[in-house]
């Protein structure tokens, strides 16, 4: 049983990645795994193109240039599927079996799932030779950058098999082999030659690489833009088909609402917010304060009504100005807070973007009843169904499970039907609790986190939660400043001990992420009890406060006379009492 051809000089596009066997002709019925491979890369490609603050961000934490990092993922993004050459992939479609394999025998095949045999693959097989021609000396970073990129279903993958001889035949191992160094060659002629980053800096760097991996493969899985293609004559190096998938990854990322649109030149805040009457002293140091470099933490601490929310906006117009920030977040504690937010900012997102901007900003609201926003619905652009990862990796189009199904297409519809990928919108609004799901061992965390380490996160009200989501807000903030991003932390009724807490986390994760350049930012910051209304700022410069005077329609006059002994405030309580009773 086979597909009656071998392509000796090219078996690995005798391999089938994605598959419609029921697809009548002249259609084809499958694609090979090679080119679903590149239709990938090509999206991470151009993702990293499109997306220049995500490049920088990468690039740093690996500490390579922007032009090689772009060369490095796109690279390992057409390896992450390597796992469909096995045997156990490609009996899913028994009438699609490859002849490189032999005779097609169900009952000693060995059941696995294909992003863990890839990873096993790469680990026993491929590592020592196709890594060391990518990256010389830097295994320890592509193993933990493997496990991203092989993980691409969500789920973390890195335990060693120890059958895997048995997994993979030798003809599998050689298409695996033959496949890996066509693309190599094709897309990384040149090694990589800098020292690579400690292994810490790696592992922090393989949440960003696992994240940008997933939505790759989303997008590069929409056979909408990425057509069924039967193998082509004479392109065992892959060379005539990467020309294709280029030109189709540019339309899939532009339609997908991806590519990051131009921001605004810097504004007025009574532009910015469209306010008339003269800013705050708050919002006046949000328009003309100096903004730390680096990852920064700002925390606002004023009474309600004081325009902290104009404040936080005035904050994320001037990051995104200085390009530092490419979008924010407003996290805010319910739905009704959200669906609330989300109005105000549809009415500001235009002035945080160049007028007649193009690609146009996207503006998302997630939470689980965003639906039912008549509002939002009416935003969402019509598009073509995207395959997430797994669903069209099988005959008849079965997935592995629902989780497979990540978004169709929004705002773009592909940012708005999932609420993974809404964080990877323009500018959203929603509740916290979607922004937490990135720091808990949750199905596709690492995309939220990318999404929102490109952003300014802005966590209103933190004074209203407990304990359990207080931890889970450090670790947010950790991440976030770790992943290179910014933050505002809002709140009219913060304790000190809760600030001390928040800072302490934004530091750590600054160290983590190898922000501070051998500043040494101070481990305990000292801060000072009692000034209100209060902005502190947090970055590898260090901690800094600011004390401001308070708005003048919030201050009182309170007229006080102090009593100095007990008979003293004895008569002074009778005779008040008295004067009230005969008034």
């Amino acid at each position: 049983m086979g597909m009656g051809h071998d392509l000796t000089d090219s078996v690995h596009l005798a391999f089938w990645g994605k598959a419609r066997p029921s697809e009548p002709p002249p259609a084809p019925r499958w694609h090979p795994v090679a080119y679903h491979l590149l239709d990938v890369a090509a999206v991470m490609q151009q993702l990293l193109r499109v997306r220049p603050l995500t490049l920088r961000r990468v690039a740093h934490l690996l500490s390579l240039s922007e032009e090689k990092a772009l060369c490095l993922l796109t690279t390992l993004a057409a390896l992450h599927d390597l796992g469909k050459f096995a045997p156990a992939f490609q009996s899913k479609a028994p009438e699609l079996w490859p002849a490189a394999l032999g005779p097609l025998d169900l009952g000693r095949i060995l059941p696995g799932v294909h992003t863990e045999d890839g990873y096993v693959l790469w680990i026993h097989e491929l590592a020592d030779s196709v890594g060391e021609r990518v990256w010389p000396g830097g295994g320890q970073v592509l193993e933990a950058l493997a496990s991203a990129i092989f993980g691409h279903h969500g789920r973390p993958v890195g335990a060693r098999n120890p059958v895997f001889r048995q997994r993979f035949s030798h003809p599998a191992r050689t298409a695996a082999r033959q496949c890996a160094d066509a693309v190599v060659e094709l897309l990384c002629p040149e090694p990589i030659t800098v020292p690579p980053p400690d292994t810490e800096r790696a592992r922090i760097a393989s949440w960003y690489v696992a994240g940008l991996m997933t939505t790759a493969d989303w997008v590069g899985s929409g056979p909408h833009w990425f057509r069924y293609t039967a193998p082509l004559a004479d392109d065992a190096s892959l060379a005539r088909y990467w020309a294709r998938a280029q030109a189709a990854a540019q339309r899939a990322v532009g339609e997908a609402g991806l590519a990051a649109p131009p921001v605004a030149g810097l504004r007025p805040f009574s532009d910015l917010t469209h306010i008339a009457n003269d800013p705050t002293p708050l919002q006046r140091w949000a328009e003309t304060a100096r903004l730390p470099r680096g990852p920064c933490l700002v925390v606002i601490e004023d009474v309600t009504g004081a325009g902290k929310t104009e404040a936080a906006q005035m904050i994320v117009h001037r990051l995104l100005v200085e390009g530092r920030a490419a979008g924010a977040y407003w996290a805010m504690p319910t739905q009704a807070t959200a669906n609330a937010m989300y109005g105000r900012q549809a009415r500001m997102i235009g002035a945080l973007y160049a007028d007649g901007a193009e690609p146009k900003p996207s503006l998302v609201l997630a939470h689980g009843q965003q639906r039912l926003h008549p509002a939002f619905r009416a935003t969402v652009l019509p598009g073509a169904a995207v395959a997430a990862a797994g669903t069209s990796d099988e005959p008849g189009a079965r997935s592995d499970g629902p989780d497979d199904l990540a978004g169709t297409v929004a705002c773009t519809a592909f940012l708005a039907d999932d609420s993974r990928a809404a964080l990877l919108a323009d500018v959203g609004a929603g509740t916290v609790d979607q922004a937490i799901l990135g720091v808990l061992p949750s199905r596709f965390n690492t995309v939220r986190l990318v999404g929102l380490a490109e952003k300014v996160l802005v966590v209103d009200e933190a004074h209203a939660y407990d304990a359990y989501m207080g931890v889970e807000l450090e670790a947010l903030l950790r991440f976030q400043a770790a992943l290179g991003g910014d933050a505002v932390v809002l709140s009219a009724t913060l304790p000190a001990v809760r600030r001390a807490q928040l800072v302490q986390a934004w530091l750590d994760g600054v160290r983590d992420g190898g922000w501070d350049a051998g500043q040494g930012v101070r481990d305990g910051p000292s801060l000072q009890p009692g000034a209100y209304p209060l902005v502190t700022t947090v970055s590898p410069e260090g901690v800094r406060e600011w004390p401001l005077a308070a708005a003048p329609w919030s201050r009182r006059s309170v007229p006080v006379r102090f009593v100095h002994t007990p008979d003293w405030m004895q008569r002074t309580a009778r005779a008040r009492t008295s004067a009230r009773g005969s008034s």
